[in-house]
């Protein structure tokens, strides 16, 4: 087709060698509804939906550029492999790929997290694209895009594209294995099953859970290209081998730092354990007596475990402590184990979007207006995702990768404990299997009436009994705990008048709520209004922190040191003594550092004579001096102590 044309070609030679207006319109018209045109849009459509999510998540999500908890985690790991800098001593605590794959954003784009979650946007895009092809293959054109479509404008697939979390790394890979060995069955190419490997074990070092379904693709190709064949066995051989390539040098570098074998990390036995303990309800994800920030979790379940044990713990013999833990309750009560295990295949089956870190739904749609018009949630792709699973055993051998991968990833899920974020890789493939249960009830009926569709219904009718039969568990305490976040996002921000809008918010929810009321006095505090914040300080020291804060009050510390502050600048030198001396005592971190130096000054030039101790205050300057870096602050403190 001649593109280019010099400026002297005559209008009438022109037009001759160009299609007429109509023929362009008829050829758009002819692509657009081929099977590449329909990827196309597919494509087109993920990615405006996720790119205009992410913008609108810029303008208006406190939390955009202050990530929290696991996003937050991610984040530091990120940065410090961009610097060059070892993250956490030892094997890995937590499989590796997606930390690497944010730095390698980051090596690109600078530490940008507007950059990373564009290129999120992007992969989640080629996901839904992936999706349709896999349709194409599996069922034909109208399964495909409709399932591609219903991939693009799902809303939690939206919500995790955009987090800087595992699902957008994990069911890109998913999906691109199982596309792959459905494809090696029509073409019986080897370098297939070498991309089918190499995407389940870059799964695997994203998540381990695909693990459970190598055996049985292997098992699955064998009876593809039978069992008898030395080729078959070959074949085998070499999907098992791919598999092995990305996960090779995670576990040399673990061997290398623990001197034992850990494939990816060492985080399963406390996950198992979160998961079957005779406190867990299947969904929390927090280890009993452990407080619920992520770094304090972490060391204390370290903690419990040596002491437990009665000596310094390697982190695979701390994971190992917890499998254990788990195992033995499971066996001394196997009653219960059962009924928590059925309450959990409960959970993941219903249209709960159970939140982990963050209240999802609460997250997507208070911030983000493009979420408010994605109805397509669990409710549906569970329930028609059911039926579809149950018509996929008309075609069993055919149809393996799809019902074999979500009853094998969602006994691990089970396994462990439920969240919506665990449940992410499953929902492609049961947005396909509903999008073929719809296609074939509609094509049944039309071809052989009522009685075609007769089991399905049946069959639809328990599906909706186990997804839609018990209405969503009180959700109030998770918007209370989001508004709380949103207002510590706020402060960060220094936006002090949305963020006490929040913390009211979240107070209206619990009113005891020992977090959102220190927050609150943060808010005064950045206002200006003095009297307000001391009040609420007083407030928060008034509400029992123990539902809120645990064994680790830690924010108890933080609140006399804000408390002690103001009112030291208030005039009120004996109270403000008296709340800094507490800081003192409970903090261990850097705050600490600060509480010793406002008490250390005040010891020192407080004119009450009750307040006033030189030697104190010098001791405390000295203490602050060797804990903290040079700064005026330090010998602001000392001197004052001197003088004294």
């Amino acid at each position: 087709m001649r593109v280019a044309m010099s400026l002297d070609t005559p209008q009438s030679e022109s037009e001759s060698t160009l299609p007429s207006a109509p023929e362009r319109g008829r050829s758009l018209t002819s692509w657009l509804g081929s099977d590449i045109g329909l990827g196309a849009v597919v494509f087109l459509v993920a990615l405006a939906i996720r790119i205009v999510y992410v913008l609108q998540m810029r303008d208006s999500n406190p939390l955009f550029s202050h990530p929290t908890m696991d996003e937050l985690y991610h984040d530091q790991w990120a940065r410090a492999i961009v610097k060059g800098e070892d993250f956490v001593g030892g094997p890995f605590f937590r499989a590796p790929l997606y930390p690497y794959f944010l730095a390698g954003i980051y090596k690109v784009f600078g530490h940008d997290l507007f950059a990373a979650r564009l290129v999120q946007a992007v992969f989640g895009a080629l996901s839904c694209t992936v999706l349709y092809a896999l349709g194409l293959k599996l069922f034909d054109r109208g399964v495909a895009f409709v399932a591609g479509i219903g991939a693009a404008s799902y809303l939690m697939l939206v919500y995790f594209d955009a987090e800087l979390l595992l699902p957008v790394l994990e069911v890109f890979f998913d999906l691109g294995a199982l596309l792959a060995l459905v494809l090696y069955r029509e073409k019986r190419s080897p370098w297939l099953l070498v991309v089918a490997g190499l995407a389940l074990g870059l799964s695997a070092a994203t998540r381990p859970n695909i693990f459970v379904f190598v055996p049985a693709a292997l098992l699955w190709l064998l009876l593809v290209d039978g069992a008898r064949s030395w080729r078959s066995w070959l074949r085998a051989g070499l999907l098992a081998l791919a598999v092995a390539v990305p996960i090779a040098p995670i576990a040399l570098h673990n061997w290398r730092a623990e001197g034992r074998l850990v494939l990816i990390s060492t985080q399963g036995g406390v996950n198992f354990f979160i998961g079957n303990n005779p406190e867990s309800d299947g969904m929390r994800a927090v280890v009993p007596g452990t407080p619920g920030d992520w770094w304090g979790g972490y060391y204390a379940t370290i903690s419990m475990a040596e002491e437990a044990e009665g000596r310094k713990l390697s982190a695979s013999e701390v994971s190992d402590h917890y499998y254990g833990r788990a195992w033995d309750w499971i066996k001394a009560n196997p009653g219960d184990a059962s009924a928590l295990t059925l309450n959990k295949a409960r959970i993941f089956w219903s249209n709960w979007e159970v939140p982990n870190n963050k209240y999802e739904d609460f997250w997507a749609r208070e911030f983000t207006p493009v979420a408010r018009y994605l109805p397509l949630s669990f409710s549906i792709v569970g329930l028609l995702g059911l039926l579809g699973l149950f018509l996929s055993f008309n075609r069993p051998k055919d149809l393996f990768p799809l019902w074999g991968f979500v009853i094998l990833y969602s006994l691990t899920i089970v396994a462990f404990f439920v969240t919506a974020r665990f449940r992410m890789p499953v929902v492609p493939p049961l947005i396909l299997l509903a999008s073929y249960a719809v296609f074939w009830c509609v094509r049944g009926y039309r071809e052989k009436g009522f009685d075609a569709v007769q089991w399905p219904l049946i069959v639809l009718c328990a599906a909706f009994i186990l997804v839609n039969g018990r209405g969503a568990p009180d959700a109030t305490r998770n918007i209370a705990n989001a508004n709380m976040m949103a207002g510590t996002g706020y402060l960060k921000e220094h936006r002090p008048e949305q963020a006490l809008n929040s913390f009211d918010n979240a107070l209206k929810g619990i009113p005891e709520f020992y977090s959102a009321e220190h927050g609150r006095g943060l808010a005064l505090r950045d206002l200006g209004r003095r009297e307000e914040a001391i009040k609420a300080f007083e407030q928060a020291l008034q509400t029992d922190p123990s539902p809120d804060l645990g064994e680790h009050p830690v924010l108890l510390g933080l609140t006399h040191l804000e408390l002690g502050r103001a009112l030291m600048e208030d005039g009120e030198d004996a109270a403000a003594a008296s709340h800094l001396r507490e800081a003192v005592r409970i903090l261990e971190n850097t705050d600490a550092v600060e509480a010793r130096r406002l008490l250390s000054f005040l010891l020192a030039t407080s004119h009450d004579s009750e307040v006033r101790d030189a030697v104190e205050a010098l001791e405390l300057a000295r203490e602050f001096v060797q804990q903290g870096s040079p700064s005026a602050e330090i010998y602001d403190a000392l001197g004052a102590a001197l003088a004294a």
